[in-house]
This record gives C-alpha cells, sequence and structure tokens, in this order.
C-alpha cells in the first residue's frame, strides 16, 4: 500500500492529510508546530501507514516556517521507505488551477498537496537538502548582520560629523578597531584636546589598535 501526505505548513501550526494510493482520507489533524506536535505527527503516520508501506511526505517551501518540520521528519524517516519532497509554491498553485480547486484552507491545502502527490509521484528532495536549508539560514543571519553594521556605522559618522567633523580626516575610517577605542575612551573633541598624547597613542597602538 501507498500513502502520500500533505503538510501545510504554518506560522504555529502545521496541517495534514493522509490519502491511500485510491485518494481515500486515511486521516486528516492538525499539530502544533512544535517538537510535540512533530511527535504527535510521526505517531499518527506510523498507526495509520504501519512500518512496512511507502510513503510520500510532501510541502511547500515557502518562508522558513517549513525549516524544521522538513529536518526532523528527514532525520525520522532516512531509514524507512519513505520520501520528502519539497514542493514549489507556483507548482502547487498551477495544479489547484487545473483541479478547480477555489477554496484557500489548510485543510483544503494539505489535501491538495497530497493528491499532487498520489498523481505526479515527484522525485524526492535530495538528503543534502537539509544541509542547503542550514546554509540558506546562516547566509541570511550574516546578511542580516551585515546590513546592521552599515546602519550602525551610519549612525556613528553622523554623529562626528556633528561633534567631530575632523576626525574622519585624521583616522581614515570610523569603522577600525583603533577608530572605536579612541572613541569609547574619548569621545568628543573637547576630551580629546584635554587628553595627554601619550593616552591617546597609547589607546591608538593598544590591543584593538594598530600595532
Amino acid at each position: 500500500m501507498r500513502y502520500t501526505i500533505g503538510i501545510d505548513v504554518g506560522k504555529e501550526r502545521h496541517h495534514a492529510t493522509c490519502l491511500d494510493e485510491r485518494g481515500r482520507r486515511c486521516f486528516a489533524m492538525e499539530v502544533s508546530a512544535s517538537a510535540a506536535g512533530m511527535v504527535r505527527l510521526i505517531d499518527r503516520i506510523a498507526t495509520t501507514c504501519g512500518p512496512s508501506n511507502m510513503l510520500l511526505i510532501g510541502m511547500e517551501a515557502t518562508g522558513h516556517y517549513y525549516e524544521n518540520l522538513f529536518a526532523y521528519l528527514s532525520e525520522h524517516f532516512q531509514k524507512d521507505r519513505a520520501a520528502l519532497v519539497l514542493l514549489n509554491p507556483l507548482t502547487t498553485a498551477a495544479y489547484a488551477k487545473s483541479e478547480l480547486i477555489q477554496a484557500k484552507t489548510d485543510a483544503v491545502d494539505s489535501r491538495l498537496i497530497a493528491l499532487y502527490l498520489l498523481r505526479h509521484q515527484p522525485a524526492a528532495s535530495p538528503p543534502t537538502e537539509r544541509i542547503r536549508i542550514e546554509l540558506r539560514r546562516l547566509t541570511r543571519a550574516r546578511q542580516s548582520l551585515v546590513e546592521e553594521r552599515v546602519v550602525l556605522v551610519n549612525r556613528l559618522h553622523a554623529a562626528v560629523d556633528l561633534a567631530f567633523p575632523e576626525l574622519p580626516t585624521i583616522l581614515g575610517s570610523l569603522s577600525t578597531h583603533s577608530a572605536s577605542a579612541l572613541l569609547a575612551a574619548y569621545p568628543t573633541a573637547d576630551r580629546i584636546a584635554h587628553a595627554p598624547v601619550q593616552r591617546i597613542r597609547a589607546r591608538l597602538r593598544g590591543p584593538l589598535g594598530p600595532k
């Protein structure tokens, strides 16, 4: 017996629909987007489908809410006869249009995905998909930090332009460790003007400054 399971992924809850090879619904359930919810889903799949049947499980690759679920299912079923498929949302939208399905609910969407899997039998996503997901998450995190750094540096330049416009000409760049160390110790032109030259040199050549 073959089973297809479509999962409509959400931020807080996922909806899953299981069909047998004749298109009959075996179960439809909603679970929380948590470890407990994933365990409930796995238990229901095991109870309904059994260990000796072929499973094709699919979900749409939208946003980032699917990533934990996909990784969890991939790890759980890596030694079982189950295939996981990440679907392009445009593909499922086109399929819904071809089937004249206009309703848009979690239950309808999960059944639509299960039907698509049943009738088209798409190839499973490669095992490296999880690694790609992790790399994409790290790339997004890095990009966010880079953008945040640019914003903070721009704010620093704006503040220095008002309080000490000569400083960028003297230091060349406010993004260096030495500039940060100097401003941390002497945040205004007046403070620097009254500071001993030896201390300023020590600050610029210290652990955070150039060697």
